[in-house]
């Protein structure tokens, strides 16, 4: 009887070590990671080619740029004064006659400034959206408006 016993408890024993064994297999973390294609643009590297600047003075921002399908379609520039809540936005085409898939874009900030815009440090931020309307991470500086 204790032999029976002891060979029962044996394969309790090993069933039991089994168990999570068969519940590993459904576990993630036991396969490879999926290879996930990234949809939307991303940009980096956001230059000023001033950082102070008078009103009726142009200057221009420029960023590297990457979108896997190429089809970016247009920009998104935003102007807001330090401290306020209200910014600006300006939307700009993409450039016809540039690879929409890779490379770096420069673009002129212009149209935030009126008389009555106040002098001060703007933060100034870039973002671009493809056709499909994907958009990409947002990059931003900052300028001073002299008065």
């Amino acid at each position: 009887m204790a032999s029976m016993v002891r060979r029962n408890g044996s394969s309790f024993f090993a069933l039991l070590a089994l168990v999570p064994v068969a519940f590993l297999t459904g576990c993630d973390w036991l396969t490879g990671s999926e290879n996930v294609q990234r949809t939307s643009p991303f940009i980096n590297d956001l230059k000023f080619s001033r950082s102070s600047v008078f009103c009726d003075t142009e200057f221009s921002a420029s960023f590297n740029y990457d979108d896997p399908q190429g089809d970016i379609a247009r920009v998104m520039i935003t102007t807001r004064l330090e401290g306020e809540t209200t910014s600006i936005e300006l939307t700009e085409p993409w450039p016809e006659n540039l690879n929409q898939s890779t490379g770096r874009v420069s673009f002129l900030v212009s149209g935030f400034c009126t008389a009555a815009t106040p002098g001060g440090t703007y933060e100034i931020t870039v973002s671009v959206e493809d056709d499909r309307g994907h958009k990409s991470n947002v990059l931003s500086g900052l300028v001073v408006l002299l008065r």
